[in-house]
């Protein structure tokens, strides 16, 4: 996934300031109003921060560029946090993944009794059922839409996440529709985007890595609140502190979970242009792997495709002309 997740217009200046760089300034803010008060000594940095002091805009701006810089280079393994790959073998991990798969289940057996129902109405031919029928065929159009948009392609490849399994319905795309491997050639493919559609697929991520990097960097705002808190509890001592305090905490924390449905919404926008490059490149990709037919039908295409991604991943089949001379070169004794 991590060649799915990095930049691929050249253009780093957007993504990194917008999505990186101001939830990081903003971050620094919010720990200065919020978390260094509760500290009972004077933070001379401060007072030399608001009047402009030249060495203390130096210091702020060095620790925003090394903070930023951190963020943006772990953007893949925060994203994969958030997906679930890193703790789905732990118990929650596991419990979070049978109900999303479900729901997924669920969503299937709705589709398939809904067929049902639907042809059922239709072969009684009355007019009668016209009603019914057309709000059974919206509510197949709700629920295909979710098992296309929040589910991969495969209940094997369920995640802990609803982020995880968005992300994953549309890395599945590929496969599902084309038969092409999509992780595998994505590297490949990318070299074919026009640069004016690769800029709109990075546009299109910024958001997400925003909401994300606001929703990590918040749940850690609440953390320090929390750790800083109890460490020095004299700013707590009256009960009105107490309470901004608690309310503190779980502003960030609320701030945190709904930045986190926001990475949810924007990461559906962001995998339609990703759908979008195999839909509209994937001829130009097949020219430059070398095949110059072009598919007639679309079983004929998904057969080619399937053909190429075996060769990519697995190689030759060891039964082949050129597996059997290449394995004759490696070894001269060998006989047929």
């Amino acid at each position: 996934m991590e060649n799915i997740l990095s930049s691929i217009s050249g253009q780093f200046s957007k993504p990194l300031i917008l999505g990186t760089l101001l939830p990081v300034v903003l971050f620094l803010i919010l720990g200065m109003i919020f978390v260094v008060p509760l500290f009972p000594y004077d933070w001379q940095f401060l007072r030399q921060l608001v009047a402009l002091d030249p060495q203390a805009v130096v210091v702020f701006t060095f620790v925003t560029v090394v903070l930023s810089g951190l963020l943006y280079s772990f953007n893949d393994a925060i994203t994969r946090f958030y997906q679930g790959y890193i703790w789905q073998h732990t118990w929650i991990g596991k419990w979070k993944m049978s109900r999303h798969k479900s729901r997924f289940e669920a969503a299937e057996s709705l589709m398939e009794r809904t067929l049902i129902l639907r042809n059922e109405l239709k072969r009684r031919d009355s007019k009668g059922y016209a009603e019914l029928i057309e709000r059974i065929e919206d509510k197949r159009t709700e629920v295909g839409l979710k098992i296309n948009n929040e589910f991969p392609h495969y209940p094997y490849l369920v995640l802990p996440t609803r982020l995880g399994n968005v992300l994953r319905s549309f890395e599945s795309y590929p496969e599902s529709r084309y038969n092409m491997a999509g992780v595998t050639l994505w590297s490949r493919l990318k070299g074919k985007i026009d640069k004016e559609y690769a800029t709109a697929i990075d546009d299109a991520k910024t958001p997400l890595d925003f909401a994300l990097n606001v929703s990590l960097l918040s749940i850690m705002l609440a953390f320090a609140i929390l750790v800083v808190g109890l460490l020095y509890p004299i700013p707590l001592a009256s009960g009105r502190g107490g309470v901004w305090w608690g309310l503190e905490i779980l502003f960030f924390i609320l701030l945190s979970y709904f930045t986190y449905l926001l990475a949810i919404s924007q990461t559906r926008e962001w995998g339609n242009m990703f759908k979008g490059a195999f839909d509209l490149y994937r001829g130009e990709l097949l020219k430059q792997l070398g095949y110059q037919q072009t598919p007639t039908s679309m079983d004929e295409e998904r057969a080619l495709w399937g053909s190429i991604r075996r060769q990519i991943i697995y190689g030759d089949p060891p039964r082949t002309p050129w597996a059997e001379k290449r394995r004759r070169k490696l070894c001269p004794s060998t006989r047929p």
